[in-house]
């Protein structure tokens, strides 16, 4: 499973086009890095010096492929499955000063 990350960049001038330059996998997680308990699968990442809002996402798939590929006409679709989660959004609000003006 990956955890997708990138940066939000603001509306797009076109929107029929989806490009965002900052997003990359942030973390693969491996069957090594799962702790299971009982029905449920947990994976932790901390996320460390965020200083722009963005978004992650997941996805996983049942194969060992890196990134999905488009199917080839009439294969089993069932052979590689993807799923992908919604976006959570992080939002960096910029706050004043550390110190109000009077003290300058």
């Amino acid at each position: 499973m990956d955890l997708i990350a990138g940066d939000i960049t603001g509306p797009l001038a076109d929107r029929t086009q989806d490009p965002n330059p900052t997003t990359r996998v942030g973390t693969r997680f491996t069957p090594d890095d799962w702790t299971k308990e009982g029905d449920y699968v947990t994976m932790t990442h901390t996320l460390q010096n965020v200083h722009h809002s963005s978004y992650l996402r997941v996805r996983g798939t049942n194969t060992s492929e890196l990134e999905p590929a488009n199917d080839p006409k009439g294969e089993n679709p069932w052979n590689d499955l993807w799923f992908y989660a919604n976006p959570a959004f992080i939002e960096i609000r910029r706050c004043g000063s550390l110190f109000p003006s009077a003290l300058s």
